[in-house]
């Protein structure tokens, strides 16, 4: 039971680090763009 709750922790962090690193990548995109502009 704790371990299903335990590897449900890591699930869900590592969703939110990709939405992290995703939205950090969009913010240089956004930033490269508007300097090559």
């Amino acid at each position: 039971m704790g371990r299903n709750d335990y590897l449900r922790q890591i699930l869900m962090q590592d969703e939110f680090l990709k939405e992290l690193v995703q939205s950090q990548v969009n913010v240089y995109c956004f930033l490269s763009n508007g300097i090559k502009l």
